[in-house]
């Protein structure tokens, strides 16, 4: 036991971080096992207000919109940083019990927006919002490709593993 509360760096770990890095690995184990069905499902999201407001990271008295609150959780990519058509933008602190998701800009703009659509990492679109995608299937099939290519990274990131630092140097540029 006392092994199992220590780090590399012995720092010590107390019984709540252990059971909740335990309950990290088990859903990154299970993250490609969700569709994004089941999470509007389990989670009851409908859109971003919703999604935060459940997650008890947003709180309406204190004059920020949605979009900005979850763009502090957000490490933006413009396209020509990844070679995708959109600019990405990834989570970096997991919602409660939810798989590993992006955001992707439902646009063509080089200037970064909170024009989002989720993404989870198996691929799934969760357009809760009903928008207009702008993008073609052919486009969206990069996307998940690139999603794929760095799926481990990504992940990583959302778990709080590798900071917005580590995870741009580490991804790797589609085509």
């Amino acid at each position: 036991m006392k092994n199992k509360n220590k780090q590399k760096n012995n720092t010590e770990f107390n019984q709540d971080e252990i059971i909740e890095m335990d309950k990290r690995a088990a859903l990154i184990g299970k993250a490609d096992t969700y569709s994004s069905e089941e999470i509007l499902k389990e989670f009851g999201y409908f859109s971003l207000k919703d999604e935060l407001v459940k997650t008890h990271l947003f709180n309406a008295e204190n004059n920020e919109t949605p979009e900005e609150t979850e763009s502090f959780f957000l490490t933006p990519l413009k396209q020509d940083e990844i070679g995708l058509p959109m600019c990405v933008h990834l989570r970096c602190i997991p919602n409660k019990g939810e798989p590993p998701f992006l955001r992707f800009q439902n646009d063509r703009n080089n200037t970064l927006n909170s024009n989002w659509v989720k993404i989870y990492i198996d691929g799934q679109i969760d357009n809760y919002e009903n928008k207009k995608l702008v993008f073609t299937q052919s486009e969206l099939n990069d996307l998940k490709d690139w999603i794929n290519l760095n799926k481990e990274v990504i992940t990583k990131h959302y778990y709080k593993v590798y900071s917005s630092l580590e995870v741009c140097h580490k991804l790797r540029k589609f085509k």
